[in-house]
């Protein structure tokens, strides 16, 4: 009789340390989302968006991030030829943003970018002047300024479709 209580308390608790294991994650950290967000809102056309991103970097003041837009996706010599503290973060259409390196010895920022082909834009981080050259540069469709108290990881990136 008492094994039976036993066996019955211990597949109770076995139970409910079961359902409280699948209504807990502990592998995935908070996402933390400041409300921040490049990139195109849904419905918005590109000539809309470059008004509106346009804005964001004429009245950038100091360092921040930024989006830089390729005009043709997985043409990465533009990157190499504009001037900018950081290259943050690689973008594709279809998939998450990617963090990249900085590069070594003699590599080429377009060099350490995974995929390079797909990269439709990247993350950059730069003074607010060097951005306004960036918006200017062949090659680059658009630059999208983040507010300067932005900080990595804690804003959203969404693709844009350049037309």
């Amino acid at each position: 009789m008492i094994r039976r209580g036993v066996a019955a308390v211990s597949c109770m608790i076995i139970a409910g340390a079961l359902v409280w294991a699948q209504f807990t994650d502990h592998s995935t950290p908070p996402r933390n989302n400041n409300g921040d967000v490049v990139g195109m809102e849904t419905g918005e056309t590109f000539p809309e968006y470059h008004s509106r991103a346009q804005a964001t970097v004429d009245s950038a003041t100091g360092d921040c991030f930024a989006l830089v837009t390729l005009e043709r996706p997985g043409d990465l010599a533009p990157l190499d030829a504009i001037s900018v503290q950081r290259l943050s973060a690689a973008v594709y259409r279809d998939k998450p943003a990617v963090p990249v390196p900085e590069p070594i010895g003699g590599a080429t920022r377009s060099s350490v970018l995974p995929a390079p082909e797909s990269v439709v834009a990247v993350v950059v981080y730069s003074a607010a002047e060097q951005l306004r050259d960036v918006a200017k540069a062949p090659g680059i469709a658009v630059v999208e300024a983040l507010p300067d108290d932005a900080a990595w990881g804690q804003f959203g990136i969404r693709p844009v479709a350049v037309e």
